[in-house]
């Protein structure tokens, strides 16, 4: 089987044990470690402060949404990132 670089992570920001901030810093320093450019990750959470904005970029996340997420969004981070247009 060939093996898949991942090009983007979306992100749950309230999950238990270790959080999605936590996750998201621990990715980021391991992609570093390897040599490898950051991957972007969209933040998830239902937490739309402008501390969870702050904390999520601090941790290493590129993108924010609000949950219930929108697919509109998400569709457009998506073909920013990537450069493309998605046809639905």
């Amino acid at each position: 089987m060939e093996r898949q670089e991942i090009c983007m992570i979306i992100m749950d920001c309230n999950m238990p044990i270790l959080d999605g901030f936590q996750a998201s810093m621990k990715i980021q320093k391991y992609f570093s470690k390897k040599g490898k450019r950051k991957i972007p990750i969209i933040a998830v959470t239902a937490n739309i402060t402008a501390s969870d904005i702050l904390l999520s970029k601090s941790s290493g996340m590129e993108y924010f949404l609000e949950k219930p997420m929108k697919k509109i969004e998400l569709k457009n981070i998506i073909e920013n990132y990537f450069n493309i247009n998605l046809n639905e």
